[in-house]
């Protein structure tokens, strides 16, 4: 946002990309004392630790944050809060899509155990005042990083200040980053690695609702001295370096809101799950996160009616798709559609197989959409067998099934090639007239997949490395797809992947903006261009150089073409592929019977007073440019 003497522009946080710049480093800025020596920022000490958090504690007054009024907050060890629930990751992520509000004055894998006994170089907080206002603060001042390294320590401060009736300042102050980056997150000595993240999100998804600070997840950016150092800029401070004030201030709706709860198959919340709401006339796709209580919520929709998908979380069971609508939204009132997921997803039972090109670590086949595939099948002898293929109930291919040798009990059929119906389907097959007549159901997934060539020779690459970046804007930042994020399907959620023998690879991915890199060890790297999804892409070929004459570069055109989508459901042609692995740390991972106390309604959720969003004011935008965040294990050494 601007302000211009008193007139209020209402912009995105990414249309201020190019409308406000970083000063450049400078080399005597370091040490700017903008952290505030306040004394209610040293009240409160959260004891040495590493990954710890505070039980909710009082903030003095109401944040109304992207309309989730709030009075209390976790302060959490790893340079942030949060408001629905303690968050314990060490490694820096994606917090825009997290499902869960944030804000991170440095996201990074503080440690404060080698702190000494005196109280000094702990995480500090309490209630205090700034200018006369009401205000909440924190204080990581001199903190070490993992594992127990004091060798280098960090000095920056969040503080709230209330503005009245529930409008409040974010302010970011830094004196001194000198480590950007723990020993369990790839970092050597401080440096590296998965490198620390600055700003802050509602977690849904929703691009007018979260910053990230250009430098974010950048090696060396952020640091003292570095191209983009914290304390070598600043925003609405009056100068003083290394602080940066963001005004959030509540908005009247400019259209309808549509929210509701996504439930697994027993009627659980499911947290964290990503939903896609599409208009059922011409329109763009757009896509929303759950909360920590499954709730998503979607703001200043255009009239119209609009159809609802969700999938299941990453910490959740493979369960199928689920659909909702239509629902018809008008004007600025609040409408409400449920959503369903559907039956836990599962592979071929024993005795029936299905050839295809690799399956997801659930056991779900993945079959490539221009390749015939074996089914077999055993069953009770001398039966006539057939099979359907459906993809959301519709049946896109059937045939019979020969008993091969006869009385044998085996059948056997080819399924032609399934293009260009795409997307998680599932085979039914029936075996009767005999003894013991048999209905047999599985799921599959039909992958349209992309692929990798040698520039110049045009052969496949098989073993290069993909990786997919996300961006809720065209113009970035676009941020690695954590691996195992519900952001990719269930039938492939690996990331970076790997392309097959024939060079393919694919994600079926939720709505928004996608670049995919690709790397072969001698060869050079290749990135995409951005890719909007919806619709989906299906041409997508990533060209690398390898020393054979060529030139590297993303393009369309041979054989199958891409393979990012939306969620299958949305639009029937498009989908993709990669398998899940546990990424982020939640506190609820989906054990059924602790599901309902995990995911309860958290307080002060709902509308309040007409307000349906929030205002930034003054933003700092990110810069539109490709940042990766490396692969590490869950869990630290």
């Amino acid at each position: 946002m601007h302000r211009l003497a008193l007139v209020i522009r209402l912009i995105s946080v990414a249309a201020l990309v190019s409308a406000v710049t970083i000063p450049p480093a400078s080399a005597d800025a370091a040490g700017p004392n903008a952290v505030r020596n306040l004394a209610g920022c040293t009240a409160n000490t959260l004891a040495a630790n590493d990954d710890g958090s505070t039980e909710s504690v009082p903030i003095g007054f109401e944040v109304d944050f992207f309309n989730n009024p709030h009075t209390t907050l976790y302060v959490n060890n790893n340079g942030n809060v949060t408001f629905d629930q303690p968050q314990g990751e060490f490694t820096p992520f994606d917090f825009t899509t997290s499902g869960d509000q944030m804000i991170a004055p440095f996201l990074a894998d503080v440690d404060t155990r080698n702190a000494p006994g005196d109280g000094t170089k702990l995480v500090t907080f309490g209630q205090t005042e700034v200018a006369g206002q009401a205000a909440f603060c924190i204080n990581w001042v001199d903190v070490g990083y993992y594992s127990v390294h004091v060798d280098k320590t960090n000095s920056f401060q969040l503080i709230l200040i209330d503005r009245g009736s529930g409008d409040f300042d974010i302010e970011f102050n830094y004196d001194r980053v000198a480590w950007e980056t723990g020993d369990a997150s790839g970092g050597f000595e401080g440096f590296g690695g998965s490198s620390a993240a600055v700003g802050f999100a509602n977690g849904d998804g929703d691009p007018s609702h979260f910053f990230v600070r250009d430098g974010s997840f950048e090696n060396g950016a952020l640091l003292d001295g570095g191209p983009k150092a914290l304390i070598s800029s600043s925003l609405n401070s009056g100068g003083q370096l290394g602080r940066y004030v963001f005004h959030v201030h509540s908005e009247p709706p400019t259209g309808a809101t549509l929210t509701g709860e996504v439930e697994d198959p027993e009627g659980f919340p499911v947290a964290g799950a990503p939903v896609e709401i599409c208009p059922v006339a011409a329109g763009k796709c757009i896509a929303r996160m759950a909360n920590g209580s499954g709730v998503y919520r979607a703001t200043n929709l255009p009239a119209g009616s609009y159809e609802v998908t969700a999938r299941s979380a990453s910490a959740s069971p493979a369960y199928a798709d689920g659909h909702a609508g239509p629902v018809a939204v008008s004007g600025t009132s609040t409408f409400t559609q449920n959503v369903m997921l559907g039956p836990e997803l599962g592979g071929p039972p024993p005795g029936t197989e299905i050839a295809g090109i690799g399956e997801s670590e659930g056991g779900i086949p993945v079959l490539h959409w221009e390749a015939s595939t074996e089914l077999t099948t055993e069953g009770c002898a001398n039966g006539t067998a057939s099979y359907e293929v459906a993809i959301e109930g519709e049946v896109v291919q059937s045939g019979s099934m020969a008993e091969s040798p006869l009385g044998s009990g085996f059948y056997r059929a080819i399924i032609p090639p399934l293009f260009p119906d795409h997307g998680n389907g599932q085979v039914v097959i029936e075996i009767k007239d005999c003894a013991s007549p048999q209905t047999i159901e599985f799921a599959i997934y039909i992958d349209p997949s992309g692929v990798v060539k040698d520039a110049d020779t045009g052969a496949a690459i098989a073993g290069a490395t993909v990786t997919l970046f996300r961006s809720a804007d065209a113009d970035g930042p676009f941020i690695q797809v954590p691996d195992g994020s519900a952001i990719m399907s269930p039938a492939n959620r690996n990331n970076p992947d790997s392309t097959g023998i024939d060079g393919r690879f694919g994600w079926d991915v939720i709505a928004g903006f996608y670049r995919v890199t690709a790397s072969m060890e001698g060869c050079e790297s290749a990135t995409s261009g951005v890719l909007d999804i919806p619709p989906p892409v299906t041409d997508l070929v990533i060209r690398l150089d390898c020393g054979n004459g060529g030139s590297s570069g993303g393009g369309g055109g041979g054989g199958g073409g891409a393979s990012l989508a939306p969620i299958a459901g949305t639009a029937r042609p498009a989908v993709a592929t990669p398998t899940p692995k546990k990424k982020h740390k939640r506190k609820c991972h989906g054990k059924k019977h602790k599901r309902k106390k995990c995911h309860k309604k958290k307080h002060g959720r709902g509308s309040r007073g007409g307000r349906t969003g929030s205002r930034l004011q003054d933003l700092l935008g990110p810069g539109p440019t490709v940042v990766a965040i490396p692969d590490v294990s869950e869990q630290k050494p």
